[in-house]
């Protein structure tokens, strides 16, 4: 028996063996990724199949190098959820190599939602009992990144036992994992918080900024919770040498500057001294940051941030240039009049390679317009459009009409000018248009509210109309809204039609058969806006001249307009048809009576009163009538005893399908009802 026992015994220990000596290891399986890049799915579909064979081992070793794979893959992006249970095998293994991989592995594939982690609380109580301190970090590191509000709750006193260890390691992972434990289980930071405090006089500087980093991390979620520890911080920015350190503690106060003025004033001269003699570009950005959030009143401290920021601005390193930029944008959101004096600094920005800093600088310099320099500012926004392309020329044309039509055209004093740079838009724009819409608008605007250049629009307007590649363009309505502009000027040249110096000419634009291949609601402003420049045309017609050649004139008119809208009356947009049919029989009716009464009067009647823009607020100025009645129903229906009755028999008897029957012979009884009586009302009121 005992010979028997120990042949098996060698047995099972050389088959251990041989499964470790045969298995693949982790190198094993990068080199043949590598060599299989044809069929890398297959083949690792069938390391994965290897794999799930060898946790079935009973080897620790084996077991080990299988987790170790499976790590590799999910990082490859394979689920490894499957093997939860085999990582918290190797995770209680005695050796430190072997548990080192599985805390590893649960540190990249655990989740909350793993079912397995509750198995691991005692785990890692065990490793933050350990007299090896590389037990207890790896064991805060794993905790860090797997901690849910189960494992915070039943760890958190253990972690904060460890912030009193004699070892700095300890200390430093332990305040450093306490941030997770926060965000998990958030009723832990008001008791352990003073022992967290603590740390920020612990006589080794890693674990002081480690404890700097948790607080500012916990304080950007809520730093009026923090405003009192704004003493010790300000000791700690006066005595610490290190960079890093001083970062976070400058980032925490440019949180509590804007929730306690005072603060910037005691922030100035520590703040003068580093900006003026630091090395690192990181920290003195953080400085120049801090200053433009929360200290914007304190003007000498914020002149120096300027020259700082224009050094970055103008330096070759592109990151440096857009840390620049973008520190000149916070302090435009407190004092424009102080960053309007760097404009050829940010223009210079526009001519960059950097795609990022010319949106950059494009933001930045939109935001130090005036009524002074607006012209200037746009007209080097409208260079750069024709020297670029793609989404960066569109941002530059929305970027462009934005900032003349702000404030309602708050800076621009000459209208002419702006139609200008809209016609430059239209035109530069010919291919691929996306602000056809803005662009149109635009037109609208300034033309139905300026008087003044209603003339001058009114021919923008004509010349667009007369445009044979802004109608190709406009055409192509799947790729370009070109179109939009093509409205916005029909409309307008109907309504100002008085205004038009060649009436005959637009109405062929107007009724071209081009303007059938348009959108249907631009085809119906192109019909209406022909029908009015018909009326104008006939009623401008000499009254004192002999009826005959009036009479003659109107026909050459209605020849052109009645041939041009006939293409119209056949569209199979409903109120494109609908228009053109008006218009016509309105034209054949003016004919018909040409000889005998002359109509042009009364039709001039139908468009003479003028369009007059509308605030957008008028409507709610407006005061409802107190007779209007909006709750009660305008049509009420009495039935009487017998429906009523017949009605519920209908609706509680029967199936389903005879009760929809019954309701549906209701409804049209109803409806029979009620067409009675309103045909009697009707023929009661033609007797009165």
């Amino acid at each position: 028996i005992f010979f028997r026992r120990s042949r098996a015994m060698n047995l099972q220990t050389a088959n251990m063996a041989a499964a470790t000596f045969f298995q693949k290891n982790l190198a094993d399986l990068v080199k043949g990724i590598r060599g299989h890049k044809k069929n890398e799915k297959e083949y690792i579909q069938k390391c994965l199949n290897e794999i799930k064979e060898e946790f079935k081992s009973s080897d620790c070793r084996v077991k080990c190098i299988a987790v170790q794979k499976c790590t590799y893959l999910a990082m490859l992006g394979y689920d490894m959820e499957w093997a939860a249970f085999h990582v918290v095998e190797v995770m209680a293994d005695q050796n430190f190599q072997h548990k080192r991989i599985g805390y590893l592995a649960a540190a990249q594939s655990f989740t909350p939602n793993t079912d397995v982690i509750a198995l691991t609380t005692n785990l890692f109580k065990k490793e933050m009992s350990s007299n090896n301190q590389f037990e207890t970090g790896m064991a805060l590191n794993c905790l860090s990144n797997v901690c849910t509000t189960d494992l915070a709750r039943d760890l958190v006193s253990d972690v904060i036992a460890l912030l009193a260890s004699s070892r700095a390691y300890i200390r430093k992972k332990g305040v450093l994992v306490m941030f997770k434990i926060f965000l998990q289980f958030p009723d832990a930071l008001r008791p352990s918080f003073p022992r967290l405090k603590e740390k920020l006089d612990d006589s080794d500087p890693s674990v002081v900024a480690a404890a700097v980093n948790t607080i500012c991390e916990l304080a950007r979620k809520n730093p009026g919770n923090y405003l009192g520890m704004a003493p010790t911080f300000f000791k700690l920015l006066t005595s610490i040498q290190n960079n890093w350190t001083l970062i976070k503690i400058v980032k925490l106060f440019g949180s509590l500057t804007p929730l306690e003025p005072r603060l910037a004033k005691k922030l100035v001269d520590p703040l003068t001294n580093i900006i003026n003699t630091t090395p690192a570009k990181s920290l003195l950005y953080e400085c120049l940051n801090t200053v433009s959030h929360g200290m914007a009143k304190q003007t000498g401290i914020l002149k120096l941030s300027l020259d700082k920021l224009k050094m970055f601005v103008e330096d070759r390193d592109q990151n440096l240039r857009y840390l620049g930029l973008l520190g000149l944008h916070h302090v435009m959101m407190h004092n424009s009049k102080l960053v309007a004096d760097m404009r050829e600094t940010v223009v210079e920005c526009l001519n960059g390679e950097d795609i990022t800093i010319r949106y950059r600088a494009l933001e930045l310099i939109v935001g130090m317009v005036n009524k002074k320099n607006i012209q200037g500012i746009v007209g080097k926004l409208c260079e750069h459009v024709l020297r670029n392309e793609g989404d960066y020329k569109h941002e530059l044309i929305t970027k462009i009409i934005e900032t003349c039509s702000q404030s309602n055209f708050e800076y621009i004093s000459n209208f002419e000018w702006y139609l200008r740079v809209l016609m430059d838009l239209v035109q530069c724009e010919i291919k691929n248009v996306r602000h056809g819409k803005q662009l149109g608008d635009q037109f609208m605007d300034v033309i139905i509210r300026v008087k003044a250049i209603r003339d001058f629009g009114i021919r923008c307007m004509c010349t667009i109309l007369a445009s044979s590649d802004i109608l190709m363009e406009s055409l192509d309505i799947e790729r370009s809204n070109m179109y939009e502009v093509l409205s916005a000027a029909a409309w307008l040249c109907g309504e100002f039609c008085d205004r038009v110096k060649d009436p005959k000419t637009l109405m062929e634009n107007l009724v071209q058969p081009s303007i059938k291949g348009l959108p249907g609601r631009t085809q119906a402003i192109f019909v209406q806006a022909a029908m009015k420049v018909y009326t104008f045309l006939v009623g401008r017609l000499d009254e004192g001249m002999p009826r005959p050649d009036k009479a003659a004139r109107v026909r050459t008119i209605a020849g052109v307009a009645k041939e041009g809208l006939k293409q119209f009356s056949s569209s199979g947009d409903v109120e494109v048809q609908e228009r053109a049919t008006q218009s016509l029989k309105l034209i054949d009716m003016h004919l018909d009576n040409i000889n005998s009464v002359d109509l042009a009067p009364q039709l001039k009647l139908l468009f003479e009163e003028e369009m007059l823009p509308v605030g957008a607020g008028a409507q709610k100025k407006v005061p409802v009538p107190a007779e209007l009645d909006l709750e009660t129903d305008i049509c009420h229906y009495e039935s009487s005893s017998e429906e009523e009755a017949e009605e519920e028999s209908d609706d509680s008897g029967g199936e389903y399908g005879q009760g929809g029957a019954s309701e549906a012979w209701n409804y049209q009884k109803l409806a029979a009802q009620f067409a009675t009586k309103a045909g009697g009302a009707v023929h009661g009121a033609g007797n009165t």
